[in-house]
């Protein structure tokens, strides 16, 4: 029985379907937990105002939702102080426990964005559009999210950070993102979570 049952645990096991030559688990979890504590640092400086006014986003969201968002959650990374359930996605008999990095709102929570904050020594250039297998499978947990299954329309980023040398991260201009809803992308995720021996239902 696995110790958790976590959108983040999902994610690593369908990194190491994609990359099994290249995954050194103790090594990997050291460095993500150092990124994603430099990342929360960097949440605390308007990180996600730099998001809202970037071009990419300006363009996914479109005129009708470029304004008017609020943040709602912020994951500080060394002691969350709240964690999600996504009651409809089961790992041996477990509902998810989730830790988006980050979640803006707006008209009421009718309208939701889920940002999930991803780093790569990989240049931007050669990032996938579509981003990694990973990276989809962990937003679309998020998704699931029992508060936010009544919003409707939930977006998911992964907003992509690159190494431009040593430790200066830069923000890619473009990112990996999905509607909740789009076929494909729901058809994608669930095969990949089966396959992990996760099930999906109601509450």
């Amino acid at each position: 029985m696995r110790k958790r049952a976590t959108p983040s645990a999902f994610s690593d096991w369908v990194l190491r379907q994609n990359n099994p030559k290249k995954w050194d688990e103790r090594s990997s979890a050291d460095y993500q937990r150092q990124e994603r504590l430099r990342l929360g640092v960097l949440a605390h400086r308007d990180i996600d105002r730099l998001f809202l006014m970037h071009t990419w986003t300006q363009d996914f969201l479109g005129p009708q939702r470029a304004e008017g968002w609020e943040l709602f959650f912020a994951d500080n990374k060394e002691t969350p102080d709240r964690i999600f359930t996504a009651s409809r996605l089961r790992v041996d008999g477990q509902p998810l426990a989730c830790i988006p990095d980050v979640v803006l709102v707006r008209e009421n929570r009718k309208e939701v964005i889920i940002i999930e904050r991803k780093t790569t020594f990989v240049p931007e250039i050669h990032i996938p559009a579509g981003g990694w297998p990973n990276v989809q499978v962990q937003l679309w947990c998020y998704s699931w999210i029992d508060e936010f299954l009544s919003a409707e329309w939930v977006a998911l980023v992964g907003q992509m950070w690159t190494r431009l040398r040593g430790d200066t991260l830069s923000l890619c201009r473009r990112h990996p993102a999905w509607e909740r809803g789009m076929q494909t992308h729901e058809a994608d995720c669930e095969q990949w979570f089966r396959l992990y021996g996760g099930s999906v239902g109601a509450v």
